[in-house]
């Protein structure tokens, strides 16, 4: 049996920290402290960003799903509640579609990832409440989807249904992930059609992309692509994430690990916490995917461990958080190297439990 240098016990316990670190951060109203200062011991809003909450959401009830807790579902739930209240109808839908409201726009990214929160939530629990919900809200992603696959590339206003600014490169994984969890959810073939068209056009228009920019921007991907394969397995889907992988091995010769905060100071592209959890996710699931499927299993597994090793390294377990003016508030969360003192952001802590959770699922 392979002897793993991180245990998957000690992955999922330390996703258990991060999960109730959110949870002990969520507000009476249901808003996440946005930033945490461990070494002020202060709490900030800062500029709320209503997509990080929906990713931390989702983040939280994967960890409910692991470990039922009621502490962590009313917390949740408050979370979610919140989310809700912020998901309306778009002005312009043809098809009454739902959106997620970011300050009066809308972006296939952030409503992709709220309707993975509730996806996530039906999962967790089996409440069904919200099943019409993420179905107009599949209905409105869809609907800005091109015959070609591509999705729309700019925001709307929510109010008028006008194009705003370009949206960001992270929204079409976190669009076609959503999609594909509602599928598993109420199997409508509409869903599954709109995942495969879309991961059909990443591969044609990436092949004009080097793999390292792949790389920057397709963690989101990896995850729903190996959904995809679960279901309608393609040869095509194993290449693309290969690429993907290659990809972060080039990029890790140009943005190294950052060891300190004099380093992180000297080469600001060094690899701080939430980019080395997002590549964890991103490579734990592209190696459950290719690890029978693929002549360079032993390659992906030690890019794998080199960025699981880093991520636990800068954990905040109870022991270190003993260290912090208030250690009930500082566990579970993940520092940008050992000596920085930079804020924590609620999606810092998002990406650490999606990268720990994706690592101890591949390697059981």
């Amino acid at each position: 049996m392979r002897h793993w240098p991180v245990s998957q016990e000690e992955a999922y316990k330390a996703a258990l920290l991060s999960g109730r670190y959110l949870a002990n951060h969520v507000r009476p109203d249901g808003s996440f402290d946005y930033y945490y200062d461990l070494h002020a011991d202060n709490l900030s809003s800062g500029h709320y960003n209503m997509i990080r909450h929906a990713g931390a959401v989702y983040s939280l009830f994967r960890v409910y799903k692991r470990d039922p807790d009621n502490f962590l579902f009313s917390k949740g739930k408050t979370a979610l509640d919140f989310l809700v209240h912020y998901i309306e109808p778009c002005q312009g839908s043809l098809v009454g579609g739902l959106c997620l409201n970011k300050n009066g726009e809308a972006g296939i990214g952030g409503t992709g990832l709220a309707l993975l929160a509730l996806a996530t939530f039906q999962g967790a629990t089996g409440d069904q409440t919200y099943l019409q919900t993420m179905q107009k809200i599949a209905s409105w992603i869809v609907e800005q989807q091109a015959q070609d696959g591509n999705y729309q590339e700019y925001n709307v206003n929510v109010s008028t249904g006008n194009f705003t600014r370009h949206t960001n490169t992270y929204g079409f994984g976190e669009a076609l992930l959503g999609l594909g969890r509602l599928y598993l959810l109420d199997g409508q073939k509409k869903w599954l059609d709109s995942v495969l068209k879309g991961i059909h056009f990443k591969e044609a228009a990436d092949k004009e992309h080097r793999d390292d920019e792949i790389a920057l921007s397709s963690h989101w991907m990896v995850p729903a692509v190996r959904l995809a394969y679960g279901v309608k397995p393609q040869a095509s889907f194993l290449k693309y994430v290969m690429r993907y992988v290659n990809g972060l091995d080039e990029l890790q010769r140009i943005a190294p690990f950052c060891w300190s905060a004099k380093e992180l100071s000297a080469n600001p592209r060094c690899s701080r916490a939430n980019s080395v959890a997002c590549k964890t996710d991103g490579l734990a699931n592209s190696f459950a995917l290719l690890r029978h499927n693929s002549q360079q299993t032993v390659f992906i597994q030690q890019l794998m461990e080199s960025h699981i090793h880093l991520l636990m390294r800068d954990h905040v377990d109870g022991q270190l958080a003993k260290k912090f003016p208030n250690p009930s508030l500082s566990q579970g969360a993940i520092l940008d190297c050992p000596d920085c003192t930079s804020p924590v952001r609620i999606d810092d802590v998002q990406h650490t439990i999606t990268g720990l959770l994706a690592y101890a699922e591949a390697v059981d």
